[in-house]
């Protein structure tokens, strides 16, 4: 049976190219954005991932959480993004007996820019609270990312995880 997957971010540079593989693919697909629907999921949700209604709406009936929302760009909202909704969405998973939550994070994690902090705080987070409740947790770093319409080149790697293949990083 195809996994049902909730994708947040689905408006960015790797949100938006990631949606279109799985929906290409045949996945059944829910996103959850503070934007009106205009995607190609099955099904979407309006909402701002820090109230814990929306992500307990967002994870209900949902197999696998794929984590990619998060601001880059404006410091006031990177705490909220980052990390606040990051645990909403962690708990109402577990409410919701996800099978597996995919967080994307950033290489960068060692940095010392309020972006890296809160990415780092936000995967700590969602560690914990898989390894205390035993939800399988999957934190992926992608390096610099690059690309063009097409979104980022590193997206090829999450496509080979998708098909269940090794990863080979090193």
């Amino acid at each position: 049976m195809t996994p049902r997957i909730l994708l947040t971010g689905a408006t960015g540079f790797v949100g938006q190219p990631l949606l279109w593989e799985l929906v290409r693919r045949g996945y059944w697909v829910r996103t959850v954005s503070r934007q009106p629907r205009r995607f190609w999921s099955n099904d979407h949700i309006e909402g701002d991932l820090v109230v814990p209604s929306v992500c307990r709406l967002a994870t209900t009936g949902i197999d696998l959480v794929i984590h990619v929302a998060g601001e880059i760009r404006r410091r006031d909202l990177m705490r909220a993004t980052n990390v606040i909704a990051t645990q909403q969405l962690g708990m109402a998973a577990l409410d919701a007996k996800v099978q597996h939550f995919v967080h994307i994070s950033t290489a960068s994690t060692r940095t010392h820019t309020d972006y890296c902090q809160t990415k780092r705080e936000g995967e700590a987070l969602i560690q914990t609270i898989g390894e205390l409740h035993t939800m399988k947790v999957s934190i992926l770093r992608p390096p610099t990312l690059y690309g063009g319409k097409r979104g980022p080149k590193w997206l090829q790697w999450v496509k080979l995880w998708l098909m269940g293949r090794p990863l080979k990083l090193a």
